[in-house]
């Protein structure tokens, strides 16, 4: 006797897509979350357009800023702006966001419980079994949203090794002044963290400040002392308040590894579905919850609850494109001074930064288009300089 069809474990974008989806299928659905809600979440809350491509929920009343440019430097040696012609993507809290998506899944007819901590998973040959707050659930399939490490891919036999990313955050009270300074815009500063970046995202009354660096260089790096070197060397960040400091990690995608196995389900953070480039996981969140609920709707009508095929699209969706972005990656920050310099002045490279997160334009497509725009544009600066001279 099964107390739920499904047990979504973890209350962020994936876990209450996977449980919007599963409960307006008709799908008894549990979604469990181990703080009380709304919690806070590390994250530095940037929303990509194409987020609203997969997302079928107004989250409008949770934005907090509206992000129609970019602020891109390198230390003091290169500082530009970048105009995009619509928004971006917007800056959002992830505590109101979460609970707003969250509440959406329980208007669809799921069962909503947060502070109940996960405890133990078992999967078996006739279904999983939860233990949460001194009680044990039944159900047939279990989806694990629990983050990068999650139980539910532990007791699965799906966690793996695989590459990650460091992060540490600060909220930032500051007067209305230094908020207005960054208003519309997301800055990325790729001098302040060596393989990484220190960022500023504007929310409605202070700012998301943080350092991250991929985990090879964050293992050798003091990220708390780099993030104090980098609000030091930001005036509009002199006298802020702290208001809260936070870690976290991410998972980066871009790996082949199962990500589905009989009666389990992996999704966000636990799929490894993070940009190998920008850390950002929101947009992979989302669109893979959505089709795990696919996966799940389709194996019971089935009878087939092996999820193989789960796989299979993940791979194809994500990991196939997030290995383009790692290479890119891999490019950019042993160059970053000659290709940010390449970027201010060659606009078409911009417009790829539109399309992208728009989802007009995948990696694979931006890596084949920057080769051929690159060598125009180093013979253009050549013949500029010959012409200087004559």
């Amino acid at each position: 006797m099964f107390d739920y069809d499904v047990i979504v474990v973890g209350s962020g974008p994936s876990g209450t897509t996977a449980a919007r989806h599963l409960a307006r299928a008709g799908v008894k659905t549990l979604l469990l979350e181990k703080e009380k809600m709304p919690r806070y979440k590390p994250c530095g809350g940037g929303v990509t357009a194409k987020v609203k491509n997969v997302l079928d929920v107004d989250f409008s009343p949770t934005v907090e800023d509206s992000i129609t440019r970019a602020s891109v430097a390198y230390r003091d040696e290169i500082r530009f702006p970048v105009e995009f012609g619509e928004p971006i993507g917007w800056s959002v809290m992830r505590d109101k966001f979460d609970a707003l998506l969250a509440d959406q899944a329980a208007k669809a007819g799921a069962h909503v419980r947060d502070a109940s901590p996960v405890k133990k998973v078992e999967i078996g040959d006739d279904g999983v079994r939860v233990q949460v707050n001194g009680d044990e659930l039944c159900a047939q399939v279990i989806v694990g949203a629990d983050g990068a490490n999650g139980l539910v891919a532990r007791a699965a036999g799906l966690h793996h090794d695989r590459k990650i990313a460091a992060a540490l955050e600060a909220e930032m009270e500051l007067a209305d002044t230094a908020i207005a300074h960054w208003r519309g815009a997301w800055h990325l500063d790729f001098g302040a963290v060596p393989w990484g970046y220190a960022w500023i995202f504007p929310k409605a009354e202070h700012l998301s400040v943080g350092v991250g660096a991929f985990v090879h260089a964050a293992q050798k790096l003091n990220l708390r002392e780099l993030l104090k070197q980098f609000i030091a060397s930001e005036p509009t960040l002199h006298n802020a308040k702290h208001i809260a400091l936070h870690g976290h990690t991410l998972p980066l995608g871009g790996t082949s590894r199962p990500v589905s196995a009989e009666r389990v389900v992996l999704v966000g953070d636990a799929a490894n579905l993070v940009d190998p480039i920008s850390g950002e996981g929101i947009y992979a969140a989302i669109k893979s919850g959505g089709l795990a609920a696919q996966h799940i709707v389709r194996g019971f009508s089935k009878g087939n609850l092996e999820f193989s095929e789960y796989t299979v699209q993940i791979q194809k969706e994500f990991t196939r494109d997030y290995r383009y972005a790692r290479g890119l990656g891999r490019v950019f920050y042993r160059m970053p001074v000659t290709l940010l310099k390449l970027y201010n002045q060659a606009k078409p490279l911009q417009l790829f930064t539109e399309e992208l997160t728009h989802a007009n334009m995948d990696y694979q497509t931006v890596v084949g288009k920057s080769l051929r725009q690159a060598p125009r544009y180093f013979w253009k600066k050549a013949a500029q300089q010959v012409r200087g001279r004559n």
